[in-house]
């Protein structure tokens, strides 16, 4: 699974969290406060935190999943539109 990097975090929002490049964890952000961000169900290694508070003075940096079920769809679309026109106008290697 491919990950994409953010700098806005969104609470009940699943993350994978990078500290200083090093240590590499999970966790459901809830939300920030003072000088914490608090993560729910934080996996740390084959440890579960039920709840974590992370110090927001450290480097962090924070991924999510990238889904490609859209450009999927849009591609089986396109795909579709393709072959449709291809019999419209009877040439089999018409490409739109």
């Amino acid at each position: 699974m491919e990950f994409e990097k953010v700098t806005e975090l969104i609470p009940g929002t699943k993350y994978k969290i990078k500290y200083c490049g090093v240590v590499t964890y999970e966790g459901i952000y809830l939300k920030r406060d003072g000088n914490y961000r608090i993560f729910k169900n934080a996996t740390i290694g084959n440890t579960v935190v039920k709840l974590f508070k992370q110090d927001v003075s450290g480097h962090h940096d924070f991924y999510v999943p990238m889904f490609h079920r859209d450009r999927i769809q849009s591609d089986m679309e396109h795909r579709a539109v393709n072959k449709l026109l291809q019999q419209i106008i009877g040439d089999h290697t018409f490409y739109w």
